[in-house]
């Protein structure tokens, strides 16, 4: 990138190197705040490493070239740049995993790193780094989620009981917090509902798959719903935590109605997938909004919190997802035409299979489309 007309220009790495060594302080001065073209500057970091510090503290950098000192200038400037609040959260990211651990550590201490790499930092083969992002962690994400709202029946935690230090034993007693206390009441186990974070920031870490979540929804709701890879599923926001984890319980004590499975099921599915296939070739072949009826069927290797539905009997090599043999097998009849949110389409060809299967994406979990009758199950 070149700089502007009619602003002072560093036009090569003699003249940079003039003004850093210069007795004058106006020299020193014009290297930190004149500009110069993105070329200058990598040409300094590759040609005089010696000078890469002094490029770091530059006040007008683009964006590559503070990637460029991440990746090829001597650790002292890689230590700047990972102090510094402007430095992009792409290149702190690379800086938390640098060679070097006094790098590292600078990065881990910078509140702009991603909270995704800090996360991942906390089982570092380098147990320094490693306590110190536990630390940020702790210090940043569960107070981005949260943690610290003063309104009681809205923050995570509790405090323990004043003058319960240690147990008669001597033992000092688990932290127990609020959550885990209200799922303790209800008889929820990890397994069935675990606590995330806010699922709209992309700082925070994904929750797991398996079980239900509850996670802080802006600054005062709560949102119950399900993790399948990168998309979260929202069944219900809700005002609070209590109601949250009662929502959980029932998700997980009650179970929906089923109807029997009919003996031309086979055949409905075929039509099922048929119907879909030729409505995504009528739009291109782009997915789009379902046109699902009544009487359609539908399957799923999978539980309550899924995600994805495929026109029953659709081939296993076409559903262009990992089938996980715990999972039941399920069938489902369409009960009442779909929102429009839910899409439709063709499973896409890669190469471990042919894909071409009739796939339905659900935008909440599929327990939602139970409960509010669109969905009934088949046994």
């Amino acid at each position: 990138m070149l700089p502007k007309e009619g602003i002072d220009v560093i036009g090569s790495v003699q003249e940079f190197a003039r003004l850093c060594t210069s007795d004058d302080e106006e020299d020193f001065m014009r290297a930190m705040t004149d500009v110069a073209p993105t070329f200058i500057w990598e040409e300094i970091i590759r040609t005089r490493p010696d000078l890469a510090e002094y490029v770091a503290q530059s006040q007008n950098l683009p964006d590559t070239v503070f990637e460029t000192i991440a990746l090829f200038a001597p650790w002292r400037a890689r230590y700047l740049v990972a102090m510094q609040e402007r430095t992009p959260a792409y290149v702190l990211a690379k800086l938390a995993k640098d060679g070097d651990s006094r790098v590292q550590k600078a990065a881990v201490a910078n509140e702009l790193t991603p909270l995704k790499v800090i996360a991942e930092l906390r089982k570092d083969a380098n147990e320094e780094i490693a306590q110190l992002a536990s630390l940020a962690w702790t210090e940043r994400a569960e107070k981005r989620a949260g943690k610290h709202s003063g309104r009681p029946e809205v923050t995570w935690d509790v405090p323990q009981p004043p003058g319960n230090a240690e147990s008669e034993n001597g033992e000092v007693p688990r932290y127990k917090s609020y959550f885990d206390e209200l799922c303790a009441q209800r008889g929820l186990t990890e397994n069935e509902v675990v606590r995330g974070f806010d699922p709209r920031d992309p700082q925070l870490p994904l929750a797991p798959e398996e079980p239900w979540v509850v996670a802080p929804w802006g600054e005062e709701g709560y949102v119950v719903g399900s993790q399948r890879g990168a998309e979260f599923a929202a069944y219900e926001v809700l005002p609070d935590l209590e109601s949250a984890v009662s929502l959980v319980a029932r998700l997980v004590r009650e179970k929906p109605e089923t109807g029997e499975l009919p003996v031309n099921a086979a055949e409905r599915g075929h039509r099922t997938a048929i119907g879909i296939d030729a409505r995504t070739i009528s739009r291109g072949g782009k997915p789009g909004s379902n046109e699902l009826r009544p009487g359609d069927l539908l399957d799923c290797f999978d539980d309550d919190k899924a995600q994805f539905l495929f026109a029953l009997g659709t081939p296993l090599a076409q559903r262009g997802i990992s089938l996980k043999n715990e999972k039941p097998y399920r069938v489902f009849e369409v009960m009442a035409p779909l929102p429009l949110a839910v899409l439709e389409g063709l499973t896409a060809k890669t190469a471990s299979n042919p894909g071409g299967g009739a796939i339905v994406v659900l935008d909440k979990p599929l327990r939602w489309y139970l409960d509010h009758n669109f969905l009934r199950e088949l046994r």
